[in-house]
């Protein structure tokens, strides 16, 4: 895979970004007990120095909450994922916000939250229909730099349909439409990468195509 990681960068680098992400399937699912050692942090920090916000976006089961846990943790990075703090704020799911408040509160509720964010050094998983709704997508924009993980409906919703606690899916179709329609909205972010791959592999490409785009 080295060669692939050579793209746009020096063979010692790419080497160490094999290195700094060898252990991401080791991890998978465990984020609360890892800690990154000390000397991969600086690692990150050498070959990847940006200080503002990094937006994940895309549609559920693209894998946002998951690449950018793991991402942040790489970078040295605060990890916040927008869903999760509205449930906690709201001591509900976001299912059980749209079933009883309503998708308006829940944009709502969204606005408030990305005005509120921390402008450097976090990873955030946004919600995916958080940058469709009124002006938060050039919010995110302006913090920072935005990645869409992207795959197809089918991929999607192969990881997803068993899940109960998503709101606005009903069946495939109905799912194929929601991305349709959001996806032009999708493709504004800087950067776009394929979700449809393996974990790290897609991790070591939106570090491979945000370090690039920051350097154009």
């Amino acid at each position: 895979m080295l060669y692939q990681l050579s793209y746009g960068i020096g063979r010692f680098e790419a080497a160490n970004i094999q290195l700094f992400f060898r252990y991401s399937k080791e991890i998978y699912g465990k984020f609360d007990n890892y800690r990154v050692p000390i000397y991969k942090r600086l690692i990150a920090k050498r070959l990847f120095e940006y200080m503002k916000n990094i937006f994940l976006i895309g549609m559920m089961g693209s894998g946002k909450s998951t690449i950018g846990a793991l991402l942040a943790e790489q970078l040295g990075y605060y990890f916040i994922d927008t869903d999760a703090l509205i449930e906690k704020q709201e001591a509900k799911s976001v299912a059980e916000i749209f079933r009883d408040k309503g998708e308006a509160y829940f944009r709502m509720l969204e606005k408030a939250l990305v005005s509120d964010l921390p402008r450097e050094n976090a990873v955030i998983a946004c919600g995916g229909g958080l940058p469709c709704f009124g002006d938060l997508l050039g919010s995110i924009q302006n913090s920072g730099m935005v990645v869409y993980l992207s795959a197809d409906a089918a991929t999607l919703f192969s990881r997803i349909s068993k899940d109960t606690k998503r709101p606005l899916l009903q069946n495939f179709e109905d799912f194929k439409a929601l991305l349709e329609k959001r996806e032009p909205i999708y493709q504004s972010a800087e950067v776009v990468v394929n979700a449809a791959c393996a974990l790290e592999e897609v991790l070591v490409n939106v570090f491979l195509e945000a370090k690039r785009k920051i350097k154009v």
